[in-house]
């Protein structure tokens, strides 16, 4: 039996995490006959959308139509793939994965380790230097009846990079730099 797979992200924005949830979407449509796919299209920011109408936006189109129906149904889904940053993350699956960009910097915040140990069973970065920032992270905190404890990643945290996209080769660049200085 098929498992039911929720993608929830900005799937349909001209953004980084546009491009993350592209990925798991292309990924898992691989194995469709291992997985039955829904997509929950969110916005990013001020990022516009994707407005090529092809093969993949129509048929993108059709998955979130029949999410919509799913969801009107509460529907249950085996998996749940969370594209974004950890603090919008929140279990919907017994199986819940989340795929970020992760940070930027050398510490995670503490929030961030608390909801990633708490909401999701997997992470999945797309970089060495967000694993071994979230892996390295470590707070002291004070629990809800004031004792204090470690906080610290309990979760296992994967890297997949971005896929190479393939461009045309461009090779007319005499026809148009006439200077002697182009920059």
């Amino acid at each position: 039996m098929k498992k039911k797979v929720l993608i929830r992200g900005p799937i349909l924005t001209a953004s980084g995490y546009g491009e993350h949830a592209r990925m798991v979407y292309r990924a898992l449509k691989t194995e469709s006959d291992l997985f039955d796919i829904y997509i929950h299209p969110i916005p990013w920011g001020q990022t516009s959308w994707l407005w090529e109408d092809n093969e993949e936006r129509r048929w993108i189109d059709s998955i979130v139509n029949k999410t919509v129906v799913a969801l009107q149904q509460n529907s249950q889904f085996d998996i749940y793939v969370h594209v974004g940053i950890p603090n919008e993350l929140k279990r919907k699956a017994p199986i819940t994965i989340e795929v970020t960009a992760g940070i930027e910097t050398t510490k995670a915040a503490p929030e961030w380790i608390d909801i990633l140990n708490r909401e999701c069973d997997k992470i999945i970065t797309v970089s060495q230097h967000s694993k071994d920032v979230l892996e390295q992270t470590f707070w002291k905190a004070q629990d809800q009846f004031g004792r204090v404890i470690d906080l610290k990643l309990n979760k296992p945290v994967e890297v997949i990079g971005y896929p190479i996209k393939q461009f045309k080769e461009f090779n007319d660049h005499e026809k148009w730099l006439t200077l002697d200085y182009n920059f």
